[in-house]
């Protein structure tokens, strides 16, 4: 039976209008001169294209949105069943007849998604294919193939789907952008050596920058996919993609898109002089795939990263990252290279412990907790380690208990000590934190109270000039920075000033202290 009788039968079942002239477009397919049918590749007989719009009618007849996978369930068997018969070789009269059904595939993504997988397993010749993907001008059914090519991984079957793309999407604009998300869907199926040359191709056609709301297709799983991974096929997308003739419009939306969620994925990762950016970028990273991305990637170039303060500050951030990403997997990849770090880099053993902190203690473990954060602060006490205490100070905008933890801290060691020049290095280092913490206090009532409270407990032990000067800078970042109402603060300059009041050698700072005083009292909220 040639392609015109087998079209006869199949529209009177389909009740479609007849046309004596096939040659003309009436059929929804077009008639290529070149092939010997024009439509189908492969024969079949009467009775078999009866039995898969049985099939498919029959499907229809029993629809149940809530029982959907045992209806898709028992699509599928039958439908194997009778390509199994037809030798593999029925898959162009099965996708013709689901033109029966062709609501349901569009409303309902398990059906799509039945006919797909079908498709993938008996689409077996390449000719069949080239006929469709040239000819055929049904969209639902295309979608399916096209889905499909992706799902079998074959590198000539993708070809050939890419080489009618600007026909098959530039046939519906209707539909336009549902044939471009499976073409999308296609490329992040198979992931296969071309998969960057066709998301270019794609991204750059006129269908798709027609459009700006295609920027919407461009879907974090196609963004951190495998492919994108590469450094290499990163700089080529860029360079296919981001040109000056791309609209204005879609130029913005494109930016949008991609910049917010995978920007260092973008633009590449640099671990040499722009590494903090990189690192910066990552700290406020919250997707769970860049996460991922960003873990593997400091690991692999933790040792090329120059600056001794980003390297350290990129331990606790890996611990961090793992931690947030929930994925078990990563947690564990985090602390195995954390625990191997910090067995043999002991330069950066702050940063490594912080990053260990974040996957191996439970924060409402308080007392744990506690108990770890002393050893880390313990190790921060010397004077001369800079890199420590400025890692510990960038670690403690991200965990504010942390900080609380370092204040009783303070408290607890000068209570242990009567040595001046330890009281000088604590209440220095008391100085240097709360600088670089001053952002956080707004609002945080405990925690300034507790240093207001760690100050008069300092003052009333050892005096010296730098105590005096170091707390009174702690109490200038507080009337700046926090909200904390002036009666507390007052009541510990009054302190303060009664203190030093005694000492002939101290009294240069009372007036000072009654600047603090006048400014406390005049940017303090209303009692």
């Amino acid at each position: 039976m040639n392609w015109q009788e087998q079209m006869k039968e199949i529209s009177k079942k389909l009740q479609l209008e007849e046309k004596d002239d096939f040659s003309i477009n009436t059929t929804g397919a077009v008639v290529n001169e070149k092939n010997p049918d024009g439509l189908f590749y492969n024969q079949f007989t009467e009775e078999e294209a009866k039995e898969f719009f049985k099939i498919f009618q029959d499907f229809s007849d029993t629809y149940n949105t809530q029982y959907i996978r045992n209806c898709t369930d028992k699509l599928y068997d039958e439908l194997s069943e009778l390509l199994n018969k037809m030798d593999g070789l029925g898959a162009e009269v099965m996708l013709y007849a689901s033109r029966t059904i062709k609501g349901h595939i569009d409303g309902n993504v398990e059906v799509l998604n039945t006919l797909v997988d079908l498709t993938a397993k008996y689409l077996v010749s390449e000719q069949a294919l080239k006929y469709i993907a040239s000819g055929w001008e049904w969209p639902t059914q295309l979608k399916i193939v096209i889905e499909a090519c992706g799902k079998t991984g074959y590198e000539d079957y993708i070809s050939i789907m890419m080489d009618n793309y600007r026909r098959i999407v530039g046939l519906f604009p209707d539909v336009q952008i549902d044939l471009i998300r499976s073409y999308l869907n296609m490329i992040l199926t198979s992931q296969s050596e071309k998969s960057v040359e066709y998301l270019i191709k794609i991204v750059r056609s006129s269908a798709f920058m027609n459009n700006p709301a295609n920027y919407k297709l461009l879907t974090k799983p196609i963004m951190n996919s495998q492919f994108m991974k590469s450094e290499e096929n990163l700089e080529n997308f860029k360079k296919g993609v981001l040109l000056n003739s791309l609209s204005p419009e879609f130029k913005f939306e494109f930016n949008k898109r991609v910049n917010r969620e995978s920007n260092v994925l973008f633009n590449g990762w640099d671990f040499g002089k722009k590494s903090p950016n990189t690192l910066s970028y990552f700290k406020g990273v919250k997707d769970t795939e860049v996460i991922k991305i960003g873990i593997d990637k400091f690991i692999e170039n933790i040792d090329n990263i120059p600056q001794s303060s980003v390297k350290s500050q990129t331990y606790y951030t890996i611990g961090q990252k793992a931690a947030l990403s929930n994925d078990e997997i990563y947690k564990a990849k985090a602390r195995r290279f954390l625990r191997s770090e910090l067995a043999s880099n002991e330069d950066f053993t702050v940063g490594i412990k912080l990053g260990l902190l974040f996957v191996e203690v439970d924060s409402k473990d308080k007392k744990l907790l506690s108990y770890y954060m002393d050893q880390v602060f313990d190790l921060i006490i010397s004077e001369d380690e800079y890199l420590g205490r400025e890692t510990v100070a960038q670690f403690f905008r991200y965990r504010k208990d942390c900080f609380a933890l370092f204040v009783n801290y303070l408290m607890n060691k000068i209570g242990e000590t009567e040595d001046l020049n330890d009281i000088i290095n604590y209440a220095d280092l008391l100085k240097y934190m709360c600088d670089q913490y001053s952002n956080n206090f707004v609002n945080e009532t405990h925690s300034v109270n507790n240093i207001l409270e760690l100050i008069k407990y300092i003052i009333a032990t050892k005096l010296s000039r730098s105590i005096i000067r170091n707390c009174l800078d702690v109490i200038g970042i507080l009337i700046e920075y926090s909200t904390v109402k002036s009666k507390a603060i007052l009541l510990t300059l009054d302190s303060i000033k009664g203190t030093i009041e005694n000492y002939s050698d101290y009294r240069i700072y009372i007036q000072e202290v009654n600047k603090l005083i006048q400014k406390a009292d005049r940017v303090a909220p209303p009692m």
